[in-house]
């Protein structure tokens, strides 16, 4: 996550980029007891010409499901014009429609709360959507067989102190394939290598072609920064506006590639993180323009700012009012923030973690701004994918110079029963940064990495934290070194023996700056 400080990149950056949950009755929380759903109000019905029409279903999310999950629940958002007055049907032994639900400001919306029975065979089947009997569409839904994954590159690994973790910016990294540099139709359609801010070409066929490259270099674990699709006018390399939560952004490749990136790390023996962002999503999707919900977002009709207050989270002093001015606010207006306490939202969000996760076989997720969420739902998101796979790794991105924030993250919020065991070391982060160019003396110098160290007392698991010199959010180590060789190889040295998991940038390692 971002400090106040760290903020004001993003928001120069993002403020120029132009101008949502689970089933009827009960769900769960992270202890696994009831929480109870709102009642979700039908939408009136439309005029006899638009119910006459044939719906066109323009979204199945998610697109397909598997059989063999602990939980059955599955929920199914289907969108298309007018498809919120149909009813719909369809049988498959094992599964079962516990109730449709309209939503209550969109007709173009209807979601669908399903149960798949343990022991229900791998297959397909149509759904029929009749409005007053008669058909107005229809999908065919697949149920997949699970992947049995186990061993080294099997995926769903995790990751620990025994792997080197490299962080790529993929727009940056290589550009494997020309032919998706720019992609009619999209907002954002140039390319030019000479403007920091727009695309450069990098795409996931790059990454691909340089897995040679990294492996040699010792990297045991590859996280990219976001792959989604990020539809959005200006600025939308870095991936972190997601326009579609379930599709792969054109300009840098396929899913059929996303695949086959995540086959060839793990036939190497190596391992996949993928950067997912539950805090919020890019202007343009569609759920902006068309919301099905009037709480689908926080502040859906007035945005405001977050406060960045990161220590309403700990503060037991803390106002309420502050509280929500930081779990609810915005980064900008062209990122607006998800209300992950509606009961639909939060589901979709835990079912999109485990479709990527089992579409690609991840070994871990980042999640990004990991405080601004709803503490509620990080308990359920976090818990929900640990009991699934017990053997995997999520790491919280807060960007905090506070150990007792950081320390806080892993140990759960005051409250919290989540499953977070992983964080980030900003505060010795910050210290190493400071201490490069820093006069030696009694309390300056290197001996603050040293007292930094003392902290560790607070930390349930110092080295369950990813320790790391620079990443895509602040200037490149070998910047904050003043471009002295020596001083990047002695940052380089503490981030690979220090306790932790380390973490380095691409590029570092020919000493790339941006200065």
């Amino acid at each position: 996550m971002r400090t106040l400080f760290s903020v004001c990149t993003t928001l120069l950056v993002a403020t120029l980029l132009a101008p949502l949950v689970a089933f009827a009755g009960t769900g769960e929380n992270a202890s696994g007891s009831a929480v109870p759903h709102p009642t979700v109000a039908p939408t009136p019905s439309s005029s006899s010409a638009t119910a006459a029409k044939k719906v066109e279903i323009e979204h199945v999310e998610p697109p397909n499901w598997w059989v063999g999950f602990q939980d059955p629940r599955l929920l199914v958002l289907v969108y298309g014009e007018g498809i919120g007055n149909t009813v719909p049907e369809f049988e498959y032994p094992g599964v079962h429609l516990v109730q449709h639900h309209q939503a209550w400001i969109s007709p173009n919306y209807l979601f669908l709360d399903l149960t798949v029975a343990p022991g229900t065979a791998p297959g397909s089947f149509t759904i029929t959507f009749r409005e007053n009997g008669k058909k107005r569409a229809e999908i065919d839904y697949a149920l997949l067989p699970r992947e049995a994954r186990s061993g080294p590159g099997g995926g769903h690994d995790g990751f620990d102190n025994a792997d080197a973790i490299c962080l790529i910016t993929p727009d940056r990294f290589a550009n494997g394939d020309p032919s998706n540099d720019v992609i009619d139709g999209m907002a954002e359609t140039g390319l030019d290598r000479s403007d920091k801010l727009a695309r450069h070409g990098g795409d996931i066929s790059g990454m691909i072609d340089n897995l040679d490259y990294l492996q040699d270099l010792g990297f045991t674990t590859l996280w990219p920064s976001p792959l989604l699709t990020n539809d959005m006018p200006r600025y939308s390399y870095h991936g972190y506006a997601i326009t579609d939560y379930y599709g792969v952004d054109p300009r840098f490749g396929t899913l059929a590639e996303y695949k086959a990136l995540a086959d060839s790390i793990h036939g190497r023996g190596m391992k996949l993180i993928q950067d997912q962002v539950a805090n919020h999503c890019g202007s343009r999707h569609y759920w902006v323009s068309d919301p099905p919900f009037k709480d689908w977002f926080h502040y859906q009709d007035n945005w405001q700012s977050t406060n960045h207050q990161h220590t309403t989270i700990i503060d037991p002093y803390a106002a309420q009012v502050d509280i929500a001015g930081f779990n609810d606010g915005w980064f900008v207006e062209t990122m607006p923030d998800l209300n992950q306490g509606h009961p639909f939202m939060s589901r979709y969000l835990v079912q999109n973690s485990i479709w990527w996760i089992e579409t690609l076989g991840l070994d871990g997720i980042r999640q990004d701004t990991w405080a601004y969420a709803d503490p509620e739902f990080l308990d359920v998101w976090s818990c929900a994918i640990m009991r699934q796979y017990p053997d995997f790794s999520i790491v919280g991105e807060e960007w905090v110079d506070n150990p007792l924030m950081i320390a806080a993250q892993q140990q759960g919020f005051p409250g919290d029963e989540g499953c977070l065991e992983h964080v980030m070391d900003f505060y010795q982060v910050n210290r190493l940064r400071e201490v490069l160019r820093e006069e030696e003396a009694w309390n300056g110098g290197w001996i603050k990495l040293y007292q930094g160290m003392a902290y560790d007392l607070l930390y349930p698991d110092p080295e369950a934290m990813l320790v790391f010199a620079d990443n895509h959010d602040m200037d490149r180590i070998h910047t904050a070194a003043g471009e002295d060789p020596a001083l990047t190889k002695m940052a380089l040295a503490w981030v690979s023996v220090v306790r932790g998991i380390p973490q380095y940038y691409y590029g570092t390692e020919i000493a790339m700056s941006n200065a």
